[in-house]
């Protein structure tokens, strides 16, 4: 996974085939679980401590 994707060119400039236009930023990452929803309980606290990222429950 990668964090973010940087920019390294300007817009209006003219570039050439195989020139970098930018590059990824590696440092983030993914976890996905799929459950049914009555399946599984996440602890509040795990919850609470995810909310300063980017923690979704759906």
């Amino acid at each position: 996974m990668f964090g973010s994707i940087m920019n390294t060119f300007n817009p209006g400039i003219k570039i050439s085939k195989g020139q970098e236009m930018g590059y990824f930023a590696f440092g983030g990452s993914t976890i996905v679980m799929l459950v049914d929803k009555n399946l599984i309980k996440i602890d509040q606290d795990i919850i609470e401590n995810t909310k300063k990222k980017d923690l979704r429950l759906m």
